[in-house]
């Protein structure tokens, strides 16, 4: 599996492009047209409020943010910078990236600038929030990454039947289905069917934009016998699925969650929108 869990790529007001690609560690590469930079997780949060807090500022042009994070250096901490953001002017920002692996003031001050606009500023923030909900869990059966798209997809990533990463990605409505299929096994039955049965639901087929999915659920949810699975696969086969273990499930629970929560505080996911 790829190091890489998440990404995203922006093109900017001014004709620019910037990529973030979030990490299995929580670190956080930012690639653009000038330069690249790899942020430890500290250093990516940094990142993240220095855009924040200079587009919230009502200060005169030319405020600076001066990102550093703290690395090791032959065993000791060391503070390095690794991005400067200006306020140039009205809806004006400038982002400059280290020239080199540890930048003077005057290096960086004087590196190449990508040049944002306030929404600019929002879109990488509204990415990286897209990209800390995403999660690696160990099925019992092999990782999987759970994720938010681009294109406000919800992506799953695990070794396919080829041996190789393999992606499949459900639309918001798709997504909510896939969860509540998973509920209605976990519960035995289906609360939003009143003529449904009471108990003893297992398995469960929904329709997405990725074709036909089963939701089966054997032996106990959260169980510790080797019996207890859930499985998501494709109906007719395909060459990816699904198979995560009970003592894993709550794990399963989690992720879900993480980016359930995330595509509701974009505005793009409704829980019950099946």
């Amino acid at each position: 599996m790829p190091d890489i869990i998440a990404g995203s790529d922006i093109s900017t007001r001014g004709g620019g492009e910037i990529a973030l690609d979030h990490h299995v560690d929580g670190g956080l590469t930012v690639n653009t047209p000038n330069g690249s930079v790899h942020l430890t997780k500290q250093g990516a949060l940094t990142f993240k409020r220095s855009l924040k807090d200079i587009s919230r500022s009502d200060d005169n042009d030319g405020k600076e943010d001066w990102i550093t994070q703290v690395d090791n250096q032959d065993g000791r901490p060391y503070s390095k910078l690794v991005g400067l953001v200006r306020k140039d002017g009205d809806d004006t920002y400038s982002l400059r990236l280290p020239p080199n692996d540890d930048p003077s003031l005057d290096e960086l001050g004087n590196a190449p600038a990508l040049q944002l606009s306030g929404k600019d500023l929002t879109k990488i923030d509204d990415a990286l929030f897209r990209m800390e909900s995403a999660s690696r869990i160990d099925t019992g059966h092999g990782d999987l990454d759970i994720f938010i798209t681009d294109d406000n997809k919800f992506g799953f990533r695990n070794v396919g039947d080829n041996g190789r990463p393999v992606e499949t990605k459900f639309d918001a409505k798709s997504f909510a289905k896939l969860n509540h299929a998973i509920d209605v096994v976990v519960d035995g039955f289906d609360d939003s069917d009143p003529n449904g049965p009471d108990e003893g639901v297992t398995r469960v087929d929904v329709k997405t934009n990725a074709g036909t999915v089963r939701v089966e659920l054997t032996g106990n949810w959260r169980g510790t016998t080797p019996d207890d699975r859930l499985k998501i696969t494709p109906v007719g086969g395909g060459t990816w699925s699904i198979d995560v273990a009970g003592a894993h499930q709550s794990d399963l629970h989690d992720a879900l969650s993480k980016v359930s929560e995330a595509g509701e505080g974009l505005d793009f996911y409704d829980p019950f929108g099946y």
